[in-house]
């Protein structure tokens, strides 16, 4: 569900999440291996994958508020998120 809903509001309006008090914006994403209570991060590695209660999502394209539109591992390399931490 949460896959086809970012895929169905890309790119506008967009999906987005929130991570603390910053807004990030979601383009792509696929499928993915896992569970955990939503919204908990589970790979943020080379790879963002996101839980979904039972089944996960991976992040493919994400964009944090005011930058640029980046690929998952890019933007992991200057965004501060690590498994355990919570998107809303």
């Amino acid at each position: 569900m949460v896959h086809n809903h970012i895929r169905g509001l890309s790119p506008h309006p967009g999906a987005w999440t929130m991570h603390g008090d910053r807004l990030l914006k979601l383009y792509r994403s696929r499928l993915a291996e896992g569970e955990g209570p939503p919204g908990t991060v589970l790979e943020a590695d080379e790879r963002l994958v996101v839980a979904c209660s039972e089944g996960a999502v991976e992040l493919l394209e994400l964009q944090q508020e005011g930058r640029r539109v980046l690929p998952a591992d890019a933007f992991l390399r200057g965004y501060p998120l690590r498994p355990g931490d919570r998107l809303s």
